[in-house]
């Protein structure tokens, strides 16, 4: 999950950071781990980039020797956090042409982005201090007016939080920075112009959370430390009593809701239940029914989904992939369309839409949707696959033969291994093809079709003994579903009565 990832490399990067300048801890290589895991804490989520901010507040507020340090020795400790932090941006740009790939909410007013920014944070402050009613999708409504009660709730929480930082300044700074940092790292979230769907979600505040957790523990022993508690038993015995049955109600809370996410079915049909209005999750729920072959189910949350949103194109698409298995192209057709005019960038869309083509033989324009999901979705591997598919059943072998290959170069894959070894026995280069069917089963064990192909391929060059182990070792893996097991049983029952 990013959320964890980017959690524990941040701290890594903290702990390296707080050990730079420091006698006897600051080491050779503190600052390539430091560095290092910086990088790879930008790269898991957005919100590192407010790493840098604390860095800078740390160095000039906190640190025992800022009153003695040099602003050059202090810019030398945390520059190149920025030069990581530009060279993300600037990856960003180019590979995406922006900081994010698309606005979600293109039509919500700047003024109304602000407001609705102050509103999102009291409710992550509300989550955070009472996490409770929790829920996998909370609907998004945009604040207009700064007399509304959300925002006003939100308002009341930054003041708050202003004069806790007041207050703790000349008493105990170092409480500032897990403020900061919990402040720091919510604030990529709180703009809903640029978040998806759920603009609020829980899993925002995972990262935050650390920094509240700290702040909380520090008020808990400042209280524990008080005249009043300190010199009465009977107080200090409530105070452990109460912080014992909130951790005891957080853990059994924790269990239970556990199971919630038990698998997908279980998972979207809680969702559901908690929010029967929306569409996605409706969507959603079809495709866990999908998965699990519960055909009808999924169809039937499909049509709700629809019918909540006409423009739901998750749920159009998948209409149409169910459509193309019962082999109804024409309502497939129908329905693909409409998705792709709704999001012309959905290389899934594209691709059940070249399905339904291709079915009912209009090769021409299953041609041009399958390159539409290639220019959409370029490093997709299985993109790449069903492309070379359908040159290789239109007889355009060589155009199949590179789309594998393109495959493969897009991330290594036992299915492009496997085509490209097809295509090498239909040249009749039968080593070749060994050598693709034997990367292929080292790359995924459980690739029947490539054992079995072995089992023809040893078979002929007279290597009984290595085709009869590739048998075995297909039907280890094959459910009963391939139809080159009853070929190369054939080959393995003549193998063994030649014996």
């Amino acid at each position: 999950m990013p959320d964890i990832q980017l959690a524990g490399f941040l701290l890594i990067a903290f702990w390296f950071y707080l050990d730079t300048g420091e006698p006897g801890r600051d080491r050779w290589w503190t600052s390539i781990a430091l560095n290092l895991a910086f990088f790879l804490a930008l790269f898991s989520k957005e919100p590192a980039v407010a790493f840098p901010v604390i860095a800078v507040f740390y160095e000039h507020f906190l640190r025992a020797d800022r009153n003695v340090t040099s602003w050059k020795i202090k810019l030398k400790r945390y520059a190149s956090l920025f030069v990581l932090t530009g060279f993300y941006l600037g990856a960003r740009l180019m590979l995406i042409g922006g900081l994010v790939p698309k606005l979600q909410r293109p039509r919500l007013s700047w003024p109304s982005a602000l407001l609705s920014a102050v509103s999102l944070f009291g409710q992550y402050m509300n989550k955070l201090v009472l996490p409770v009613k929790l829920k996998m999708f909370y609907e998004f409504q945009a604040t207009t007016s700064p007399l509304n009660p959300v925002f006003l709730v939100g308002l009341a929480w930054m003041l708050a939080i202003l004069s806790l930082c007041w207050f703790l300044w000349n008493r105990n700074r170092v409480l500032i920075l897990p403020i900061l940092w919990m402040v720091a790292t919510l604030a990529p979230a709180l703009n809903a112009r640029w978040m998806p769907g759920n603009a609020f979600a829980e899993r925002y505040a995972y990262v935050p959370s650390i920094g509240f957790c700290i702040v909380l523990g520090a008020g808990l022993i400042a209280l524990w430390d008080t005249r009043e508690v300190r010199y009465h038993h009977s107080a200090r015995l409530a105070l452990a009593t109460l912080v014992m049955v909130a951790a005891s109600c957080s853990a059994f809370w924790i269990v239970k809701r556990n199971a919630v996410w038990h698998d997908d079915v279980t998972f979207f049909g809680e969702a559901v239940r908690q929010s029967p209005n929306n569409a996605n999750l409706h969507s959603d729920l079809g495709f866990a029914y999908w998965v699990v072959r519960n055909t009808n189910a999924a169809i039937e949350e499909w049509h709700i989904s629809v019918a909540l949103d006409p423009d739901n194109f998750w749920a159009l698409n998948n209409m149409g992939m169910a459509n193309n298995a019962e082999e109804h192209y024409e309502e497939a057709i129908l329905e693909l369309r409409h998705a792709v005019k709704l999001r012309p960038e959905f290389a899934a869309a594209h691709m059940n839409l070249a399905d339904a083509f291709r079915g009912l033989r209009r090769n021409m324009e299953a041609e041009s949707e399958y390159q539409a999901a290639i220019d959409s979705s370029p490093l997709d591997y299985d993109t790449h696959n069903r492309f070379a598919i359908f040159y290789r059943d239109t007889g355009r072998i060589d155009e199949a033969r590179k789309q594998y290959l393109l495959s493969f170069a897009a991330e290594p894959n036992a299915e492009a291994l496997d085509g490209l070894g097809d295509l090498a026995i239909g040249d009749g280069q039968t080593g070749l093809a060994e050598g693709y069917f034997v990367q292929a089963v080292g790359m995924d064990s459980y690739d029947h079709h490539a054992h079995y192909k072995l089992v023809g391929i040893y078979a002929a060059s007279g290597r009984s003994a290595q085709a009869l182990r590739e048998f075995e070792l297909g039907q280890q893996t094959d459910v009963g579903t391939d139809p080159l097991s009853k070929e190369a049983k054939a080959i393995a029952d003549k193998l063994k009565s030649a014996k």
